[in-house]
């Protein structure tokens, strides 16, 4: 399916650890779940504003062809059998159409039997199916005197069998329901069931039909115009030789591609230009037409086609990072939709089987699992976290419903973490940098819980996780440690670099509180005890303390302030707000470590 230009103007799973949520709450009673993502569409091939910005950047037509469509070359369709008048473009589907001349007259052909027309009418005509014969009524050519109103059916009782077909005389065009005019080909009404029928603009050229192509401004680059015609005509071609059906070959809609007809071509400047520029010319890839699948925005990382559809990949649509699309003119190249846990329970209710529904309680967080390395996540998982069961409800591969649901732009997204992350909050980007560097995922899908008191695990897994995973002495000699928790590897190793001490030999206490004394002493000792000078500005940080060559080595390296000019507050519990925000501070002050640390630079925050 083609999404473009024009309708972006009318309006990217395992967990995809994103940014932490800094969206404000809709209401402070109610915490929020955030959408961020990018792009316009599928992301499938090309990007019209990744080939924008590449032909600003100076590529050629060629250049930005050979990007989005791998292994690809340029071969004129008519190499396929694609020439002549071998395209039919769907306009709509109706039990009554209304046809109007411009400059000449309406010419009724069977379509069927073809040849010379049975009527030639000069005025509107309004053609209906009656599940048997044709009608097509008009004003009467020769109106009795006493009724100059009357009405006549060019179709008549002898109407040829089949779907009609109505032409404009030469140099003329007709207009579809007061709407849509059309200037090349015929106007051909298909029989669709009962009394509907197909309106199909068919017995176009390739060229004709790109004329009316309206996918981007014809204001753009020459380079950009001449991608999207390339492509363009690729997709047309790629469905004349595997048609949409019986009667045509493409939608003119988003279903497949916009076409506009003369209200393109009238005025098409730029975009004719390109349409002649690229005269013929399609994708081949290895001897067969390529599909010139493209979207609006890919959200800076193209999608293959099984990321998408779950189709078997084309070697010429595979996925991979694409700069260019986030083009200054671009308004989708990111985006961000938040909601509150309320707005999206109901959203995913609406997604559950009636069983699904009555075993579901309140919502807890929502999770994206099987993500493909693009972010396209048509495919994903979505588990739903609620409060009546432990195990999350999981709807397989229904990603792209999801973000319909929710009204996301594309299928490239992620589910933002942390709802109880406040945007304004000082630990804001402290849990950002923790979520970013794998130091923490939370306490939940969407939760952080900054004011939950720190564990003596939780807090030996942050360093651990800080240092980079370092192995460590397992099992350990603490009873109280068990074998393959998730702490055991980072106390082991915590233990061996006396980073951490146990209540004895024996009891390390990992459910135990973390103060800020004992917070400020596994810090420096991680830090590799480094000497400090200076006055110890805290009355309650006694001269002779375990602590106190920590605390005063916190203070001289900007890590604390304290919790007053004068106090420390030793005794105080220490929060996961309050560690990421120690930690991140750490990062940020490299000199502060020693080369003992062994913190890999790309943990330190700039």
């Amino acid at each position: 399916m083609i999404k473009g230009f024009f309708t972006a103007l009318c309006a990217v799973m395992a967990l995809v650890v994103g940014v932490p949520a800094l969206a404000a709450a809709n209401s402070p009673a109610e915490p929020t779940i955030t959408f961020r993502g990018g792009g316009w569409g599928h992301g499938v091939g090309m990007s019209q504003y990744g080939a924008l910005g590449r032909a600003l950047a100076g590529q050629t037509h060629q250049e930005i062809l050979a990007f989005y469509y791998d292994g690809t070359s340029l071969t004129d369709a008519s190499a396929f059998g694609v020439s002549g008048e071998v395209v039919d473009v769907h306009v709509a589907t109706s039990s009554s159409t209304t046809l109007t001349p411009v400059g000449s007259n309406l010419q009724l052909r069977s379509g069927t039997n073809g040849g010379n027309p049975f009527a030639v009418v000069a005025t509107s005509i309004t053609v209906t199916f009656d599940g048997a014969a044709w009608h097509a009524v008009g004003p009467h050519p020769s109106p009795p005197p006493d009724d100059p109103g009357a009405t006549y059916d060019y179709c008549g009782p002898g109407c040829p069998p089949g779907f009609l077909s109505i032409t404009p005389g030469g140099g003329g065009r007709i207009v579809v329901q007061g709407v849509s005019e059309y200037a090349h080909g015929a106007i051909e009404l298909h029989p669709a069931g009962g009394t509907s029928f197909h309106v199909v603009n068919g017995s176009l050229t390739l060229d004709e039909y790109m004329y009316g192509v309206a996918e981007v401004p014809a204001s753009w680059p020459a380079a950009a115009l001449a991608a999207q015609a390339v492509a363009a005509r690729s997709y047309a071609a790629s469905r004349v030789v595997n048609p949409r059906s019986a009667a045509f070959d493409l939608y003119s809609s988003t279903s497949d591609q916009v076409y506009a007809g003369w209200g393109q071509e009238g005025a098409c400047g730029g975009w004719c230009a390109a349409v002649d520029l690229t005269a013929g010319q399609v994708l081949n890839h290895g001897g067969s037409i390529a599909s010139g699948f493209y979207s609006s925005s890919n959200g800076g990382h193209t999608a293959s086609n099984t990321d998408i559809w779950g189709s078997v990949q084309y070697p010429y649509l595979r996925a991979k990072p694409d700069p260019f699309d986030s083009v200054e003119a671009n308004p989708n190249a990111s985006w961000e939709r938040t909601l509150t846990f309320s707005q999206v329970e109901a959203i995913v209710r609406g997604m559950l089987t009636p069983g699904q529904n009555a075993a579901m309680g309140r919502l807890t967080g929502l999770e994206l699992r099987n993500t493909p390395p693009s972010g396209h996540n048509s495919f994903a998982d979505v588990a739903i976290h609620h409060d009546a069961a432990a195990e999350p409800i999981v709807l397989t591969r229904q990603g792209a419903a999801l973000a319909n649901a929710v009204g996301l732009l594309g299928k490239r997204y992620e589910i933002a973490e942390f709802a109880d992350v406040p945007p304004n909050a000082y630990f804001a980007l402290p849990v950002e940098w923790m979520v970013e560097h794998g130091i923490t995922s939370g306490t939940g899908p969407n939760t952080f819980s900054p004011g939950q008191p720190n564990t003596r695990a939780g807090l030996a897994t942050f360093l651990h996780r800080f240092a980079d995973e370092p192995p460590g002495t397992v099992p350990t000699p603490f009873r109280d440690v068990p074998r393959g928790a998730y702490f055991e590897q980072p106390v082991g190793w915590a233990s061996d670099e006396g980073v951490v001490k146990g209540y004895t030999p024996y009891l390390f206490g990992p459910a135990g509180a973390v103060t800020r004394a004992d917070a400020a002493t596994m810090l420096w000792r991680f830090a590799g005890e480094p000497q400090v000078g200076g006055e110890n500005p805290f009355v309650d940080v006694p001269d002779d303390a375990y602590f106190t060559a920590a605390v005063r080595w916190m203070v001289e390296w900007g890590i604390t302030t304290g919790t007053s000019a004068t106090t420390f507050s030793p005794g105080d519990v220490l929060t996961r707000a309050h560690i990421a925000t120690f930690l991140w501070r750490v990062a940020g002050q490299p000199d502060a470590l020693t080369d003992d640390t062994g913190l890999p630079s790309a943990m330190r925050s700039p």
